[in-house]
């Protein structure tokens, strides 16, 4: 089954792509430049909200099957 996502997850997507574009264009002037923290961590704080949200999704499908 497909994941829908919310607004406010396409929000939060939008973003984190605007950071990661931002991040691209900084390091091509400068290659001695890192991602900030910051943008690193929020990215993958992201990931783990919606690995979690998946996995109590997928265990409320598997309460109704049982």
């Amino acid at each position: 089954m497909q994941h829908i996502y919310s607004p406010e997850e396409y929000l939060k997507f939008e973003e984190i792509q605007e950071e990661l574009k931002e991040l691209e264009l900084t390091q091509s002037l400068d290659k001695t430049l890192r991602p900030k923290v910051h943008s690193i961590n929020s990215i993958l704080n992201y990931s783990k909200s919606l690995e979690i949200k998946k996995s109590k999704w997928i265990g409320q499908i598997e309460n109704i099957n049982n």
